[in-house]
């Protein structure tokens, strides 16, 4: 199901410099599967706008709703360099704590997603973090 947000549908303006962010008041999903309710924010570089981004934040949206099991089993077990192999087990377990998408000054997109999986204990690292820059996952790390 495809997201259409407006710019109603987010509150709480906050300003944290360079950029502005706001919180998204509806739930969505995220890596074809994940949903939760108010821990998405996005943060908005000065130079661009919430109304003049709102096309791109729904297209990055609906992209990473997308986003699924095998695109994220796959680069742990290339990237991650624990002795734990990722499968569905990994995957159907993840908890996201938080996400932000973040609109830079030439307006490209990008996302930082914090979640909680079934390796931190025995790694000893409590949040598995997520970083993605337009379509591509940049960097996984605990």
């Amino acid at each position: 199901m495809a997201v259409n947000f407006t710019v109603e549908d987010f509150s709480n303006k906050n300003y944290l410099g360079e950029y502005t962010e706001y919180a998204l008041d509806k739930e969505c999903a995220i890596f074809g599967k994940l949903s939760f309710e108010g821990s998405l924010k996005i943060s908005i570089n000065n130079k661009c706008s919430l109304k003049s981004s709102i096309q791109k934040i729904n297209e990055y949206l609906n992209w990473l709703a997308g986003r699924g099991k095998d695109e994220l089993i796959g680069y742990f077990n290339e990237n991650m360099k624990t002795e734990k192999m990722a499968n569905d087990q990994w995957y159907d377990q993840l908890f996201m704590y938080k996400v932000n998408i973040i609109v830079v000054e030439d307006g490209r997109i990008g996302a930082q997603i914090s979640c909680d999986d079934n390796y931190h204990d025995e790694l000893g690292n409590p949040i598995l973090h997520i970083d993605l820059f337009e379509n591509n996952i940049r960097l996984m790390e605990y």
